[in-house]
């Protein structure tokens, strides 16, 4: 079973806008769940948990779990978010496929991003 790390904005300008992003990732996650794939949703696994540590702590924790997996699926809203554009160099840097859609991932063809 491949493992799938999921990539997209997590902060929003307001906690709605940050449920939204939450919320849209479950979606991902679910659905990759459901086509076989084993999900890592770094938005479900530390939702709301500001303050905990610091943020740099998740965000590097994040890059080590993201060295691990197999491929990476990324949010069509990735560039607005600067962790995003930060997961999806970490795994360009470690050869990781990055797809940005599901159809993408199915089919096995990856983008290079530019």
């Amino acid at each position: 079973m491949k493992v799938i790390f999921l990539i997209g904005p997590y902060r929003g300008e307001s906690h709605w806008q940050t449920l939204r992003n939450i919320e849209a990732a479950r979606n991902d996650a679910a659905e990759l769940w459901m086509r076989g794939y084993a999900c890592i949703c770094p938005h479900l696994n530390t939702s709301f948990m500001s303050g905990l540590t610091a943020e740099m702590t998740f965000l590097e924790g994040y890059h080590e779990i993201l060295r691990r997996c197999d491929a990476a699926l990324v949010s069509p809203y990735w560039k607005r978010s600067e962790g995003s554009r930060a997961e999806v160099n970490v795994a360009l840097a470690n050869q990781i496929p990055v797809y940005f859609s599901l159809e993408e991932l199915t089919e096995g063809k990856s983008t290079n991003v530019s």
